[in-house]
């Protein structure tokens, strides 16, 4: 089993009455927590729906389901269900829509997680190849690339440092990457290259954000 991926928030928001029955479950889906999004999906209760909204709530439903601490703990079987539901979820987003690479990189996750290596490094290198400079895309393929790198094909490596230059030009990117390097010895060894490339200033907030990470883990 993987370490948690980092859960990504999109600041979605939404209100008013639902404009039909699956769309509401859909979007009842996005208000659930990671447990009640687990379950259901385990159950093969959700869907995505009709709209842009919808389909990113059904992914989010995903994402929380097999990275949150309850879904991590659950046994197989009931994993297998979460990771089928997903899986038709994402082919379904994916087909109708061939430039969302939120849906590749879940698409992925599953991949990763049912370790098909083929797939997963198909479905990473899409959502590379739709948002490549957008930081919340590359700091969710870092930490679900890191998570598998075993899997990964020759690829990898080469859209990782990408995805690390464009996280390094953020403060929440860097302490990202700061926190994978202080909790993991295997990361440290190939990222050191990376962060070397990285431009000056960008190297320095991510230094900084390794230094203030390794004083957080100390004890006081």
């Amino acid at each position: 089993m993987k370490t948690v991926v980092v859960a990504v928030t999109f600041g979605l928001l939404f209100g008013g009455s639902y404009v039909a029955t699956t769309e509401g479950r859909a979007l009842l889906d996005h208000a659930l927590n990671p447990d009640e999004a687990f379950e259901a999906l385990a159950q093969g209760d959700a869907r995505p729906a009709t709209s842009p909204f919808s389909k990113r709530s059904s992914l989010n439903s995903c994402l929380a389901a097999l990275t949150s601490s309850y879904g991590l703990a659950q046994p197989t079987e009931s994993r297998d269900g979460v990771l089928d539901a997903c899986d038709t979820i994402t082919r379904e987003i994916t087909s109708e829509n061939p430039t969302d690479s939120f849906g590749w990189s879940i698409a992925a996750l599953v991949a990763g997680e049912r370790r098909n290596n083929a797939a997963f490094s198909d479905d990473l290198h899409r959502s590379f190849e739709t948002a490549r400079y957008e930081d919340w895309a590359a700091e969710l393929r870092f930490h679900i690339g890191q998570d598998h790198w075993e899997l990964g094909d020759p690829r990898l490596q080469a859209e990782q440092k990408q995805d690390v230059a464009v996280m390094a030009q953020s403060n929440e990117g860097a302490a990202a990457i700061a926190d994978r390097f202080v909790a993991r010895a295997d990361f440290r060894d190939r990222a050191s290259s990376w962060l070397n490339s990285l431009p000056p200033g960008d190297a320095q907030r991510v230094i900084d954000a390794i230094d203030a990470a390794r004083k957080a883990r100390s004890p006081s």
